[in-house]
């Protein structure tokens, strides 16, 4: 597995190359490249479950998988931050939410009829424990349902301060505050309640791609002293988690560590870029879609009617079955787009 992995990571990083800009900015396509390179990290960080691998691979691979989430979280929350700054279009959250939300119970659609093939029946007991854990029947989806909370919060959030006229910069400073107040609650809540759950180790760094947005004009004047500090608090939080034993420190380690490597690949934008890449550009439309089926991929694989025994077979034929079936959901979604625009299209003309 590891051979394969080391692989994929070298036909990615031989897509990168020193940029020419002068800006200091971070180009959209350096995103694209992160959502491809974090997706397949994803991937092999779960896969690790279903393969006999050595303890040190065991620990790289248990703590590649919060923080290539958080680097999706941090993508996420500087996106937001960017529509926000361009005026926010009327309906864009609930179209944004609705999209999700259809792609996310379709897939657990999947996983379900996959159940009843393998089992003749549905735990409604298990499912019902999942989603206390943030999940459904889409194998490590809690990424997803989160996502979906935390757009509904903030479109109705703004909502409430657009008719009270709030300026942006209020607004979006009152949205962040909101969602570090949620995400403290919540994480308050595992705590309690004793669930577990990864959500507040990697989404801080939702917020701190807000907050990197709307101060990138200051960052941009000061991005090597900056990545040299965070690179330094980064270093010493992963020191700091393998000294340290107790559970509760251990999760703000974990929350440091998460997003200042996030930050630290935000800020690598500056200086490289992905090179004009069809399987780059692929990698990151169907990012969400692999993030989504992966864990399908495995079952089909391994499970109580037929087992790939070997692993290095396993290993490869999940990428292969994974890719396709993220291809052709996507090919799916976007056919439903392009209706759903057309009909958009068609209603403002009639009304014109």
């Amino acid at each position: 597995m590891t051979v394969l992995f080391v692989f994929g990571l070298f036909l990615l990083l031989n897509n990168l190359m020193k940029t020419h800009r002068t800006d200091n900015c971070t180009s959209k396509a350096w995103f694209d490249y992160l959502r491809a390179f974090f997706s397949i990290c994803v991937v092999f960080h779960h896969m690790v479950k279903c393969n006999s691998v050595s303890q040190v691979e065991q620990v790289v691979y248990e703590n590649l998988g919060y923080l290539s989430v958080a680097v999706f979280f941090m993508i996420s929350g500087y996106g937001m931050a960017y529509k926000y700054s361009q005026g926010y279009p009327q309906k864009y959250m609930i179209r944004k939410i609705a999209n999700l939300l259809g792609e996310y119970l379709l897939v657990n659609a999947l996983y379900a009829i996959w159940e009843l093939i393998e089992f003749h029946s549905i735990d409604v007991d298990l499912a019902v424990e999942n989603f206390k854990h943030g999940i459904m029947y889409a194998d490590n989806s809690w990424y997803i349902l989160l996502i979906l909370i935390v757009y509904l919060l903030m479109d109705t959030t703004n909502f409430l301060l657009i008719n009270k006229e709030v300026s942006f910069q209020l607004r979006s400073k009152v949205i962040i505050g909101f969602m570090i107040v949620f995400w403290a609650g919540y994480t308050a809540l595992l705590i309690i309640m004793g669930w577990g759950g990864y959500w507040y180790v990697s989404f801080g760094s939702f917020m701190l791609g807000m907050i990197i947005f709307r101060n990138k004009q200051l960052l941009i004047r000061s991005v090597r002293s900056t990545f040299i500090i965070v690179f330094i608090i980064f270093i010493l939080s992963i020191i700091s988690s393998i000294m340290i034993d107790k559970w509760s420190v251990s999760i703000v380690i974990k929350v440091i560590s998460s997003s200042t490597f996030a930050f630290l690949c935000v800020l690598l934008g500056t200086k490289f870029e992905a090179r004009d890449s069809k399987i780059i550009k692929l990698l990151s439309n169907i990012s969400l879609e692999v993030y989504l089926l992966h864990g399908l991929s495995f079952r089909l694989l391994r499970n109580t009617l037929y087992y790939v025994g070997s692993d290095y077979l396993f290993s490869a034929l999940s990428i292969v079955i994974c890719l396709l079936l993220a291809f052709v959901l996507r090919g799916v979604f976007n056919m439903i787009k392009k209706m759903q625009n057309l009909q958009i299209t068609n209603k403002t003309a009639i009304r014109l």
